[in-house]
């Protein structure tokens, strides 16, 4: 019976140490585990983010890096501010900037929309592919005329944190890797069998 409790215990860890980019999301009213990409397809609730945030988000990612949104860029996003600041992957943990990050995207994704509107009297999400580029390069540059300074982190600034974060759900998996027709070389690969 003991050995039964230990292999448990240790399929457990070891599963809890392959499902590295799962993120815990709530479907139909249940907390799950699952890759951005299918909490995206599930129509996972949002934690943080409210829903013209997390389109506004989707379409600055795809901007970014194109099959960010299908990626999952927005649950991945709010599972990051949802979760302790300790676990997020998101990139702005990285960048010397303190916990809490929520009031970070959201005045970012605040201050694109106002710019947004402002050159095109549009939302961010409802302008073409072409228009949503220009906006973006220049953001990535320069503090625009527009960007609201409300608390809104500099537009450089908040352009490279989200272009962070778009590549590592596009591409900083097994599945992006292959998309490169690249081996994934994780620094420390989970085991091939659960005990």
């Amino acid at each position: 019976m003991k050995n039964r409790r230990k292999a448990a215990f240790t399929r457990r860890a070891a599963l809890r140490v392959g499902s590295v980019g799962l993120i815990t999301v709530t479907v139909a009213g249940c907390q799950q585990e699952m890759t951005p990409a299918d909490a995206k397809s599930a129509g996972a609730a949002y934690q943080t983010l409210s829903d013209t945030e997390a389109l506004t988000l989707e379409a600055l990612g795809e901007t970014l890096v194109p099959g960010a949104k299908a990626a999952g860029i927005a649950p991945y996003v709010d599972a990051g501010l949802t979760a302790a600041s300790a676990d997020s992957l998101l990139m702005i943990r990285y960048l010397d900037v303190p916990a809490p990050w929520t009031g970070f995207y959201k005045t970012g994704l605040a201050a694109l929309e106002t710019f947004a509107k402002g050159q095109t009297r549009t939302n961010f999400a409802d302008l073409d592919a072409e228009t949503q580029a220009a906006l973006v390069r220049t953001i990535s540059g320069s503090q625009p005329d527009g960007w609201s300074d409300a608390g809104a982190p500099p537009a450089p600034f908040f352009y490279f944190a989200l272009r962070g974060d778009a590549i590592d759900v596009t591409w900083g998996t097994r599945k992006g890797f292959e998309t490169f027709d690249q081996p994934y070389l994780a620094h420390i690969e989970p085991p091939d069998t659960p005990w």
